[in-house]
């Protein structure tokens, strides 16, 4: 069965969108403009909420602040009364003890007079003794002083009988009186009554020596006494004046307390206060989550209506997509048959040479046969060179659009249709089209920096020569790396900033991270770790519900490769899909268009397995949504 050509879609045959389709577009325009309202109105919210959070956060720690001083306060007031209580004692002790000492200097003093008067009466009494030792007969001036019953009225009884009895035996003597019988006997009774004389003066000496030595005991004793006397009355000023002391240190201390219990009440008041505007703010916070939590139920309800209009948009996109598909995969095919046509004659033109070369040109002058065949070279490259030409006219010059190695496979991939013309020739005449042709090829399509480029490469060790594209790659991606990146050690720095973000496809991160593995060197253990450290934890949205593991597994079979060969893995993707674009038939792509019209009806009123398995009230994002190309 022949294939045609598809006639290429212009603007006259393309359908015009209905009015459903239009309503469609305005209701998710609308919804739209509804949720970048209630985003920013949420944002704003949530940065009031934070605000208030931070001011209640702020409150706390003052009012912790406050309590400990207020706490401190009440231990500095209480270490006070105490204070105050044992200077009260002390103070009590201390006028107890000046009372007492008071009393005892009283009773000290009263003795001290009592002893003054006992002095006194002794010196009386030694007085009048020595006056009657001196004279003994006092007839007509009794002592007054003396009681009855003094010694000295003894004493004088018996100087008077010795008198009388001396008088006796003086008349005896004389013979004038009566004669005495006994003398003897007189005599023996004067005798007597001297001896007792004798015995009471030294009674009285005796007991005049005891009241001396007891007047001396007395003065030592009123000495002392005074000495005492003017020690409590020092000790009595001491206290006076410790008591006086005592007292202004508890006035001082009462004026302390009288100062810090308003302190305390202003703080409690302030504490007071920001617990008020605490509890106001905890119910502010509370009321903007109420408002919050509404907001996003109403979220959630938009979240459904744009997914269910989301579903419809994207069954459209998916039949519109497996259309342009099979037109693309028709125009490929007649493209590639194409190039091999002109491939085809460009060979049969070759041919069409040679035989002209080796059976005419021998029959030309010798001159224009040597000239012919300096070009013979050039001239066998000539129509494979112009058989390649187009295609690559149509790639613009490399300034650093793009890495160089996707831009170098680009450009292979444009003429892969003459690599067997390229192997033919190649094979039978060496150096025709080698590596340094190919080489030169891909020199002629660099500008702007990297033109010129220079023979020998100048950031490799050795400044080997660059005559092979291999070694063109290496220049490059190093130029490139330098111009864009930095060096190596940057590049590494920017490599580990980067991160696997929700939003993220393994296709935008390869993009954003390619520029940076450029001057990383094959299977480097730690840039892989880096990369595989990036790995979110659970990315279901972006996998379609697949768990860690799968999730690990996927992101290393996409990374490795262009870690371990980063000037490849693009060239490889692309041959593949090339190689799989060429292999398919005109059965497979009817069966593919049934296969797209036949899920139609039925993938329209169903989610998808990644949409299904979200949560209930979860938002879809434009990053999650697929494209519609119009």
């Amino acid at each position: 069965m022949a294939f045609h050509r598809p006639r290429p879609p212009n603007r006259t045959t393309h359908r015009l969108a209905t009015d459903r389709e239009l309503e469609l577009e305005q209701i998710n325009q609308i919804l739209r403009d509804e949720l970048s309202t209630e985003i920013s109105h949420n944002k704003a919210n949530e940065k009031w909420i934070s605000r208030l959070e931070r001011d209640l956060i702020n409150c706390e720690k003052e009012i912790n602040r406050k309590e400990i001083a207020i706490v401190a306060s009440n231990e500095e007031i209480k270490e006070l009364q105490t204070e105050i209580s044992s200077l009260k004692k002390d103070l009590y002790q201390t006028r107890k003890e000046i009372r007492d000492n008071n009393n005892y200097t009283t009773d000290i003093e009263n003795k001290l007079q009592e002893c003054y008067e006992i002095i006194s009466s002794l010196k009386q009494r030694i007085k009048v003794i020595s006056s009657r030792g001196n004279s003994p007969v006092r007839n007509n001036s009794p002592d007054i002083y003396s009681p009855p019953e003094d010694p000295d009225m003894a004493n004088l009884d018996l100087f008077i009988q010795i008198e009388r009895g001396l008088n006796r035996i003086k008349n005896h003597i004389q013979g004038g009186g009566t004669p005495l019988n006994n003398p003897i006997n007189i005599i023996e009774g004067i005798r007597g009554s001297l001896n007792t004389v004798r015995h009471n003066y030294q009674s009285v000496y005796q007991d005049i020596d005891g009241v001396i030595a007891q007047r001396d005991d007395r003065n030592n004793q009123v000495l002392q006494l005074q000495q005492d006397v003017n020690f409590y009355r020092q000790r009595n000023t001491n206290l006076q004046n410790q008591t006086n002391q005592l007292t202004q240190e508890r006035d001082t201390l009462q004026n302390r307390v009288n100062q810090l219990i308003p302190e305390r009440d202003t703080l409690q008041n302030h504490v007071n206060q920001l617990i008020l505007e605490r509890n106001t703010l905890q119910n502010r916070v509370n009321q903007l989550a109420q408002d919050l939590n509404n907001s996003q139920q109403g979220y959630n309800l938009r979240g459904r209506l744009w997914h269910n209009a989301s579903l419809i948009w994207n069954e459209q996109s998916k039949l519109k997509r497996t259309l342009e598909i099979i037109y693309k995969v028709s125009i490929y095919r007649l493209m590639r048959e194409l190039q091999q046509c002109r491939a085809d004659k460009g060979l049969l033109e070759y041919n069409r040479d040679q035989l002209f070369d080796r059976y005419y040109n021998k029959f030309k002058d010798r001159k224009a046969s040597h000239i012919k065949w300096k070009n013979r070279e050039q001239g066998r490259r000539l129509p494979v060179l112009k058989l390649i030409q187009p295609a690559l006219a149509s790639i613009s010059p490399y300034i650093g659009q793009e890495p160089p190695d996707d831009y170098f496979d680009k450009v292979i991939q444009s003429w892969a249709f003459a690599e067997g013309h390229m192997t033919v020739l190649e094979n039978a005449h060496a150096g025709d089209f080698d590596d340094a042709v190919k080489c030169t090829i891909l020199k002629s399509k660099m500008a702007g920096k990297y033109a010129p480029v220079p023979a020998n490469d100048p950031y490799t060790i050795g400044n080997p020569a660059i005559n092979s594209p291999a070694t063109l790659r290496v220049w490059a991606r190093t130029k490139y790396q330098r111009e864009t990146v930095g060096t190596k050690q940057s590049a590494i720095q920017r490599l580990t900033q980067e991160r696997f973000q929700p939003f993220d496809t393994p296709d935008t991160y390869e993009t954003r991270i390619r520029p940076l593995l450029l001057g990383v060197p094959n299977d480097d253990a730690q840039v892989l770790g880096f990369l595989k450290s990036q790995l979110p934890e659970r990315t279901p949205n972006l996998y379609g519900g697949s768990n860690y593991d799968q999730v690990s597994a996927s992101f290393s079979a996409n990374i490795s490769p262009i870690i371990s060969h980063p000037e490849t893995s693009s060239r490889q993707l692309q041959n593949k899909s090339h190689s799989n674009s060429s292999d398919i038939t005109r059965a497979e792509i009817d069966s593919m268009i049934k296969s797209q019209l036949a899920l139609v009806p039925t993938t329209s009123l169903q989610p998808t397995q990644s949409i299904s398995q979200r949560q209930e009230g979860q938002l879809l994002r434009p990053s999650q949504m697929e494209p519609v190309k119009e």
